[in-house]
Protein backbone atom coordinates (compact mmCIF):
# COMPACT_ATOMS: atom_id res chain seq x y z
CA UNK A 1 0.00 0.00 0.00
CA UNK A 2 1.34 3.14 -1.26
CA UNK A 3 0.25 6.99 -0.38
CA UNK A 4 -0.24 7.75 -4.13
CA UNK A 5 -3.18 10.28 -4.65
CA UNK A 6 -2.41 11.80 -1.08
CA UNK A 7 -1.90 15.68 -1.50
CA UNK A 8 0.39 16.53 1.92
CA UNK A 9 0.83 20.74 2.30
CA UNK A 10 4.19 20.64 5.21
CA UNK A 11 4.56 24.09 6.77
CA UNK A 12 7.45 25.52 7.92
CA UNK A 13 8.52 29.04 9.88
CA UNK A 14 11.82 29.32 8.39
CA UNK A 15 13.41 29.79 4.56
CA UNK A 16 13.39 25.86 4.02
CA UNK A 17 17.09 25.85 2.97
CA UNK A 18 19.16 23.63 5.68
CA UNK A 19 16.28 21.99 7.69
CA UNK A 20 17.50 18.80 7.53
CA UNK A 21 13.91 16.84 9.65
CA UNK A 22 11.79 18.76 7.18
CA UNK A 23 13.54 17.86 3.85
CA UNK A 24 13.78 13.72 5.22
CA UNK A 25 10.11 13.82 5.86
CA UNK A 26 8.58 15.60 3.02
CA UNK A 27 10.70 13.30 0.60
CA UNK A 28 10.25 10.20 2.39
CA UNK A 29 6.18 10.78 1.87
CA UNK A 30 6.97 11.87 -1.52
CA UNK A 31 8.87 8.33 -2.17
CA UNK A 32 5.70 6.48 -0.89
CA UNK A 33 3.66 8.28 -3.83
CA UNK A 34 2.26 11.28 -2.15
CA UNK A 35 2.48 15.11 -3.60
CA UNK A 36 4.36 17.03 -1.13
CA UNK A 37 4.43 21.07 -1.09
CA UNK A 38 6.22 22.49 1.46
CA UNK A 39 5.26 26.34 2.68
CA UNK A 40 8.11 28.27 4.19
CA UNK A 41 9.33 31.90 4.00
CA UNK A 42 10.75 33.44 1.20
CA UNK A 43 14.10 35.66 1.51
CA UNK A 44 14.29 37.82 -1.63
CA UNK A 45 18.28 37.31 -1.18
CA UNK A 46 18.60 33.93 -0.82
CA UNK A 47 15.64 31.68 -2.24
CA UNK A 48 12.81 31.22 -4.60
CA UNK A 49 9.49 31.92 -4.22
CA UNK A 50 8.67 28.51 -6.37
CA UNK A 51 10.63 25.69 -6.87
CA UNK A 52 11.19 21.93 -7.15
CA UNK A 53 13.43 20.15 -5.20
CA UNK A 54 14.01 16.66 -6.19
CA UNK A 55 10.33 15.09 -5.82
CA UNK A 56 9.14 17.70 -3.24
CA UNK A 57 7.51 21.71 -4.11
CA UNK A 58 8.40 24.56 -2.44
CA UNK A 59 6.04 27.68 -2.00
CA UNK A 60 7.49 30.82 -0.04
CA UNK A 61 5.53 33.29 1.56
CA UNK A 62 6.88 36.59 2.03
CA UNK A 63 7.46 37.23 5.85
CA UNK A 64 7.09 41.35 5.69
CA UNK A 65 4.31 43.90 5.11
CA UNK A 66 5.71 47.12 4.43
CA UNK A 67 3.60 49.10 7.46
CA UNK A 68 4.16 47.48 9.76
CA UNK A 69 7.93 47.18 8.97
CA UNK A 70 7.66 51.10 8.24
CA UNK A 71 6.07 51.78 12.25
CA UNK A 72 7.93 49.30 13.88
CA UNK A 73 11.53 51.00 12.49
CA UNK A 74 9.89 54.58 13.33
CA UNK A 75 9.22 53.45 16.82
CA UNK A 76 12.69 51.86 16.81
CA UNK A 77 14.31 55.42 16.32
CA UNK A 78 12.53 56.92 18.72
CA UNK A 79 12.94 54.93 21.69
CA UNK A 80 17.17 55.10 20.59
CA UNK A 81 18.90 57.32 23.28
CA UNK A 82 21.03 60.21 22.02
CA UNK A 83 24.36 57.91 21.57
CA UNK A 84 22.75 55.13 19.27
CA UNK A 85 22.05 52.01 20.67
CA UNK A 86 19.10 49.76 21.33
CA UNK A 87 16.10 50.79 23.48
CA UNK A 88 17.09 48.51 26.33
CA UNK A 89 20.28 50.22 26.66
CA UNK A 90 18.78 53.52 27.52
CA UNK A 91 16.48 52.02 30.11
CA UNK A 92 19.91 51.55 31.70
CA UNK A 93 21.37 55.08 31.39
CA UNK A 94 18.58 57.49 30.30
CA UNK A 95 16.71 57.96 33.73
CA UNK A 96 12.85 56.78 34.70
CA UNK A 97 11.25 58.81 32.06
CA UNK A 98 13.54 57.54 29.07
CA UNK A 99 12.93 54.00 30.45
CA UNK A 100 9.06 54.66 30.60
CA UNK A 101 9.10 55.72 27.39
CA UNK A 102 11.45 52.61 26.26
CA UNK A 103 9.50 49.58 27.60
CA UNK A 104 6.12 51.77 26.31
CA UNK A 105 8.03 51.57 22.73
CA UNK A 106 9.12 47.65 23.32
CA UNK A 107 5.92 46.82 24.48
CA UNK A 108 4.52 48.40 21.02
CA UNK A 109 7.28 46.87 18.92
CA UNK A 110 6.03 43.46 20.33
CA UNK A 111 2.59 44.00 19.11
CA UNK A 112 3.90 45.20 15.94
CA UNK A 113 5.36 41.35 15.58
CA UNK A 114 2.58 39.94 16.82
CA UNK A 115 0.43 41.02 13.74
CA UNK A 116 2.85 40.41 11.62
CA UNK A 117 2.93 37.23 12.52
CA UNK A 118 -0.42 37.00 12.47
CA UNK A 119 -0.24 38.61 8.84
CA UNK A 120 2.38 35.10 7.92
CA UNK A 121 -0.15 32.65 9.18
CA UNK A 122 -3.11 34.14 7.26
CA UNK A 123 -0.38 33.65 3.74
CA UNK A 124 0.54 30.39 4.98
CA UNK A 125 -2.83 29.19 5.62
CA UNK A 126 -4.18 30.92 1.61
CA UNK A 127 -1.18 29.09 -0.03
CA UNK A 128 -2.17 25.69 1.72
CA UNK A 129 -6.13 26.47 1.05
CA UNK A 130 -4.79 26.65 -2.52
CA UNK A 131 -2.86 23.09 -2.37
CA UNK A 132 -6.05 21.30 -1.81
CA UNK A 133 -4.30 18.98 -0.22
CA UNK A 134 -5.69 15.72 2.05
CA UNK A 135 -3.46 15.99 4.81
CA UNK A 136 -1.48 19.59 6.15
CA UNK A 137 1.86 18.74 8.49
CA UNK A 138 2.92 21.36 10.84
CA UNK A 139 6.33 21.71 11.81
CA UNK A 140 6.69 23.31 15.56
CA UNK A 141 3.51 25.62 16.85
CA UNK A 142 4.47 28.70 15.29
CA UNK A 143 2.86 27.51 12.01
CA UNK A 144 -0.06 24.82 13.52
CA UNK A 145 -2.43 28.27 13.72
CA UNK A 146 -1.80 28.47 10.02
CA UNK A 147 -2.59 24.40 9.27
CA UNK A 148 -5.58 23.91 11.13
CA UNK A 149 -6.88 26.61 9.53
CA UNK A 150 -6.12 25.22 6.16
CA UNK A 151 -7.40 21.88 7.01
CA UNK A 152 -10.65 23.01 8.35
CA UNK A 153 -11.49 25.09 5.68
CA UNK A 154 -10.61 22.24 3.15
CA UNK A 155 -12.19 19.58 5.34
CA UNK A 156 -8.99 17.86 5.40
CA UNK A 157 -6.56 15.99 8.60
CA UNK A 158 -3.96 17.85 10.29
CA UNK A 159 -0.71 16.54 11.86
CA UNK A 160 1.08 18.36 14.47
CA UNK A 161 5.12 17.57 14.39
CA UNK A 162 6.34 19.33 17.54
CA UNK A 163 10.45 19.46 17.05
CA UNK A 164 10.30 21.07 20.64
CA UNK A 165 8.49 21.09 23.82
CA UNK A 166 7.07 25.03 23.13
CA UNK A 167 6.63 26.11 26.55
CA UNK A 168 9.78 24.61 27.92
CA UNK A 169 12.09 26.44 25.78
CA UNK A 170 14.33 28.87 26.62
CA UNK A 171 13.54 31.80 25.03
CA UNK A 172 9.46 31.79 25.95
CA UNK A 173 9.00 35.11 27.48
CA UNK A 174 5.19 33.84 28.36
CA UNK A 175 5.37 29.85 28.91
CA UNK A 176 1.81 29.57 30.79
CA UNK A 177 0.36 31.75 27.30
CA UNK A 178 2.23 29.22 25.24
CA UNK A 179 0.81 26.02 26.70
CA UNK A 180 -2.46 27.54 26.71
CA UNK A 181 -2.30 27.93 22.93
CA UNK A 182 -0.70 24.66 22.38
CA UNK A 183 -3.60 22.63 24.52
CA UNK A 184 -5.91 24.71 22.05
CA UNK A 185 -4.25 23.80 19.06
CA UNK A 186 -3.31 20.39 19.79
CA UNK A 187 -7.44 19.20 20.12
CA UNK A 188 -7.58 19.89 16.41
CA UNK A 189 -4.88 17.57 15.21
CA UNK A 190 -5.80 14.18 14.07
CA UNK A 191 -1.94 13.08 14.78
CA UNK A 192 1.13 14.40 16.97
CA UNK A 193 4.35 14.12 16.35
CA UNK A 194 7.93 14.06 18.69
CA UNK A 195 11.40 13.51 18.46
CA UNK A 196 12.25 12.06 21.73
CA UNK A 197 10.54 9.33 24.04
CA UNK A 198 10.91 11.91 26.84
CA UNK A 199 8.88 15.16 25.20
CA UNK A 200 6.23 12.51 23.77
CA UNK A 201 5.72 11.40 27.26
CA UNK A 202 5.86 15.30 28.36
CA UNK A 203 3.32 16.23 25.38
CA UNK A 204 0.90 13.07 26.59
CA UNK A 205 0.85 13.77 30.29
CA UNK A 206 0.65 17.60 30.05
CA UNK A 207 -2.03 17.76 27.57
CA UNK A 208 -3.81 14.81 28.43
CA UNK A 209 -3.48 13.16 24.70
CA UNK A 210 -2.43 9.97 23.47
CA UNK A 211 1.27 9.29 23.25
CA UNK A 212 2.52 11.09 19.95
CA UNK A 213 4.41 8.98 17.50
CA UNK A 214 8.23 9.34 18.17
CA UNK A 215 10.10 10.16 14.81
CA UNK A 216 13.88 10.57 15.96
CA UNK A 217 16.27 13.09 14.14
CA UNK A 218 18.48 10.22 12.53
CA UNK A 219 20.41 11.15 9.36
CA UNK A 220 19.91 9.80 5.73
CA UNK A 221 22.39 8.29 4.52
CA UNK A 222 22.06 6.47 1.06
CA UNK A 223 25.80 6.42 -0.10
CA UNK A 224 28.52 6.31 1.93
CA UNK A 225 30.43 9.50 3.29
CA UNK A 226 33.03 11.20 2.05
CA UNK A 227 35.33 12.45 5.16
CA UNK A 228 36.98 15.82 4.58
CA UNK A 229 40.14 16.29 5.61
CA UNK A 230 39.50 19.08 8.23
CA UNK A 231 42.96 20.02 9.60
CA UNK A 232 43.97 20.42 6.08
CA UNK A 233 40.47 22.19 4.99
CA UNK A 234 41.03 24.55 8.05
CA UNK A 235 44.74 25.31 8.01
CA UNK A 236 45.66 23.49 11.36
CA UNK A 237 48.89 21.13 12.02
CA UNK A 238 49.68 18.24 10.50
CA UNK A 239 48.40 15.21 12.61
CA UNK A 240 45.47 17.93 14.94
CA UNK A 241 42.99 15.94 16.13
CA UNK A 242 40.03 18.15 15.16
CA UNK A 243 37.17 18.41 17.47
CA UNK A 244 33.97 19.80 15.49
CA UNK A 245 31.05 22.27 16.84
CA UNK A 246 28.23 21.77 13.86
CA UNK A 247 25.13 23.91 14.46
CA UNK A 248 23.91 27.69 15.38
CA UNK A 249 25.81 29.60 17.83
CA UNK A 250 23.57 30.66 20.47
CA UNK A 251 23.53 30.78 24.02
CA UNK A 252 23.75 28.25 26.47
CA UNK A 253 25.00 25.69 23.70
CA UNK A 254 28.36 25.74 25.72
CA UNK A 255 30.04 27.04 23.09
CA UNK A 256 31.95 29.73 24.64
CA UNK A 257 33.08 26.95 27.49
CA UNK A 258 34.26 24.67 25.08
CA UNK A 259 36.18 27.22 23.60
CA UNK A 260 37.96 27.97 26.93
CA UNK A 261 38.67 24.42 27.51
CA UNK A 262 40.62 23.81 24.33
CA UNK A 263 43.11 26.10 26.36
CA UNK A 264 43.26 22.92 29.00
CA UNK A 265 44.19 20.61 26.52
CA UNK A 266 46.95 18.80 24.79
CA UNK A 267 47.75 20.94 21.63
CA UNK A 268 47.56 18.65 19.31
CA UNK A 269 43.67 19.12 20.16
CA UNK A 270 41.90 21.40 17.73
CA UNK A 271 38.51 23.28 18.00
CA UNK A 272 36.25 23.78 14.10
CA UNK A 273 32.97 26.08 14.62
CA UNK A 274 30.67 25.48 11.84
CA UNK A 275 27.35 26.68 11.44
CA UNK A 276 25.28 30.38 11.51
CA UNK A 277 24.26 32.44 14.90
CA UNK A 278 24.29 35.55 16.20
CA UNK A 279 27.26 34.55 18.61
CA UNK A 280 29.65 34.12 16.44
CA UNK A 281 31.13 38.03 16.74
CA UNK A 282 31.16 37.46 20.45
CA UNK A 283 32.65 33.72 19.84
CA UNK A 284 35.42 35.44 17.64
CA UNK A 285 36.40 37.97 20.35
CA UNK A 286 37.19 35.54 22.93
CA UNK A 287 39.15 33.64 20.76
CA UNK A 288 41.27 35.85 20.31
CA UNK A 289 41.48 37.32 23.96
CA UNK A 290 42.03 33.82 24.67
CA UNK A 291 45.57 33.82 21.70
CA UNK A 292 44.03 30.45 20.54
CA UNK A 293 43.71 31.88 17.04
CA UNK A 294 45.63 28.99 15.56
CA UNK A 295 43.45 26.07 17.54
CA UNK A 296 40.55 27.65 17.10
CA UNK A 297 38.22 28.08 13.66
CA UNK A 298 34.81 29.22 12.28
CA UNK A 299 32.92 28.21 9.46
CA UNK A 300 29.63 29.48 7.94
CA UNK A 301 26.55 27.18 7.23
CA UNK A 302 26.89 24.57 4.83
CA UNK A 303 24.32 22.40 3.03
CA UNK A 304 23.75 18.75 5.06
CA UNK A 305 25.03 16.35 2.71
CA UNK A 306 28.54 18.87 3.42
CA UNK A 307 27.93 19.30 6.46
CA UNK A 308 28.43 15.21 6.77
CA UNK A 309 32.02 15.48 5.17
CA UNK A 310 32.91 17.72 7.76
CA UNK A 311 31.24 15.44 10.58
CA UNK A 312 33.09 12.29 9.49
CA UNK A 313 36.16 13.59 9.25
CA UNK A 314 35.92 15.21 12.79
CA UNK A 315 38.12 13.37 15.86
CA UNK A 316 34.74 13.47 17.82
CA UNK A 317 31.69 16.06 18.08
CA UNK A 318 30.25 17.91 20.80
CA UNK A 319 26.84 18.46 21.59
CA UNK A 320 26.79 20.86 25.12
CA UNK A 321 23.09 22.26 25.72
CA UNK A 322 23.09 23.40 29.47
CA UNK A 323 20.05 22.08 31.27
CA UNK A 324 18.02 25.70 31.37
CA UNK A 325 15.03 24.71 30.48
CA UNK A 326 13.20 21.10 29.81
CA UNK A 327 13.45 21.11 26.12
CA UNK A 328 17.30 20.84 26.67
CA UNK A 329 16.94 18.72 29.00
CA UNK A 330 14.94 16.22 27.03
CA UNK A 331 16.77 16.31 23.34
CA UNK A 332 18.58 14.31 21.28
CA UNK A 333 19.61 16.43 18.76
CA UNK A 334 20.79 15.52 15.15
CA UNK A 335 24.25 16.50 15.59
CA UNK A 336 24.06 13.13 18.00
CA UNK A 337 22.94 11.10 15.30
CA UNK A 338 25.12 12.45 12.52
CA UNK A 339 28.36 11.53 14.47
CA UNK A 340 27.18 8.17 15.44
CA UNK A 341 25.97 7.36 12.27
CA UNK A 342 29.36 7.95 10.63
CA UNK A 343 31.18 6.39 13.29
CA UNK A 344 32.69 9.51 15.03
CA UNK A 345 32.21 9.39 18.93
CA UNK A 346 30.66 12.59 20.43
CA UNK A 347 31.24 14.47 23.92
CA UNK A 348 27.74 15.25 25.61
CA UNK A 349 26.29 17.30 28.42
CA UNK A 350 24.98 15.09 31.41
CA UNK A 351 21.77 15.74 30.71
CA UNK A 352 19.86 12.49 31.26
CA UNK A 353 18.20 11.55 27.84
CA UNK A 354 21.36 12.13 25.63
CA UNK A 355 23.73 11.10 28.59
CA UNK A 356 21.71 7.77 28.53
CA UNK A 357 22.17 7.11 25.00
CA UNK A 358 25.71 7.71 24.91
CA UNK A 359 27.19 5.62 28.17
CA UNK A 360 23.93 2.98 26.69
CA UNK A 361 25.70 2.71 23.48
CA UNK A 362 29.49 3.32 24.71
CA UNK A 363 29.69 5.91 21.97
CA UNK A 364 31.56 8.92 24.07
CA UNK A 365 31.51 11.23 26.80
CA UNK A 366 29.40 13.12 29.21
CA UNK A 367 30.34 16.37 30.76
CA UNK A 368 29.37 19.39 32.79
CA UNK A 369 28.89 21.96 29.53
CA UNK A 370 29.07 24.89 32.18
CA UNK A 371 33.04 23.76 33.13
CA UNK A 372 36.00 23.68 31.22
CA UNK A 373 37.53 21.66 32.73
CA UNK A 374 34.98 18.71 32.78
CA UNK A 375 34.88 19.33 28.63
CA UNK A 376 38.85 19.09 28.54
CA UNK A 377 38.74 16.27 31.17
CA UNK A 378 36.15 14.22 28.70
CA UNK A 379 38.39 14.71 25.68
CA UNK A 380 41.19 13.07 27.37
CA UNK A 381 38.90 10.35 28.80
CA UNK A 382 38.19 9.85 25.24
CA UNK A 383 41.33 9.90 24.05
CA UNK A 384 42.60 6.96 26.39
CA UNK A 385 39.91 4.92 25.21
CA UNK A 386 39.25 6.45 21.53
CA UNK A 387 39.40 3.37 19.14
CA UNK A 388 36.74 1.75 20.91
CA UNK A 389 34.74 4.14 21.09
CA UNK A 390 34.79 4.58 17.81
CA UNK A 391 34.09 0.94 17.02
CA UNK A 392 30.91 1.06 19.18
CA UNK A 393 29.79 3.98 17.30
CA UNK A 394 30.35 1.64 14.38
CA UNK A 395 28.26 -0.82 16.01
CA UNK A 396 25.56 1.91 16.81
CA UNK A 397 25.16 3.27 13.36
CA UNK A 398 22.82 0.51 11.56
CA UNK A 399 20.53 1.25 14.13
CA UNK A 400 20.23 5.15 13.39
CA UNK A 401 19.03 4.47 9.57
CA UNK A 402 16.52 7.03 8.29
CA UNK A 403 14.92 4.38 6.22
CA UNK A 404 13.79 2.36 9.51
CA UNK A 405 12.91 5.74 11.59
CA UNK A 406 10.66 7.31 8.25
CA UNK A 407 8.61 3.70 9.26
CA UNK A 408 7.26 5.28 12.11
CA UNK A 409 6.27 8.83 10.07
CA UNK A 410 4.73 6.55 7.22
CA UNK A 411 2.84 4.30 8.82
CA UNK A 412 0.90 7.47 10.69
CA UNK A 413 0.25 8.59 7.55
CA UNK A 414 -1.48 5.53 6.23
CA UNK A 415 -3.63 5.47 9.13
CA UNK A 416 -4.33 9.25 9.42
CA UNK A 417 -4.73 9.37 5.09
CA UNK A 418 -7.56 6.64 5.90
CA UNK A 419 -9.42 8.33 8.70
CA UNK A 420 -11.95 10.73 8.27
CA UNK A 421 -10.65 14.34 9.39
CA UNK A 422 -11.01 15.24 13.16
CA UNK A 423 -14.67 17.48 13.64
CA UNK A 424 -14.04 19.58 16.35
CA UNK A 425 -16.38 23.18 16.41
CA UNK A 426 -14.67 26.42 16.78
CA UNK A 427 -15.98 26.89 19.44
CA UNK A 428 -15.56 23.82 21.58
CA UNK A 429 -11.99 23.77 20.68
CA UNK A 430 -11.60 27.20 22.14
CA UNK A 431 -12.57 25.96 25.37
CA UNK A 432 -10.56 22.72 25.80
CA UNK A 433 -7.88 22.57 28.28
Amino acid sequence: MTLAGVRVCMFVRNAFEYDARVEREATALAAEGARVTVVALWDANRTKRREKRGSVFVRRVSRWFWLLDWVRAAWLRRARPEGGGAPERSLVAGGLNTAQRSWTTVGRIGAVDRVRTLVISIRMAVVGVLERADVYHAHDLNTLAAASWAARLRRARLVYDSHEIAPEQENIVDPAGTAKLERRLIARADAIIHTTPMRAKWAADEYGIPMPVVVRNVPNLRTRVEPIALAEHFGFPEGSKVLLHQGGMQPNRGIEVLIRSVALMDERFTLALVGPGRLRPTLEGLVAELNLQNRVRFHGPVPHEELLRFVAGAWCGFSLLLDTCLNHRWSLPNKLFECVAVGVPVIVSDNPEIAEFVIRNEVGETCDPADSSSIASAVHRLDERYEGAREAAARTAPTLRWEDESRNLIDLYHQVAGAPPKRIPLRRAARMR
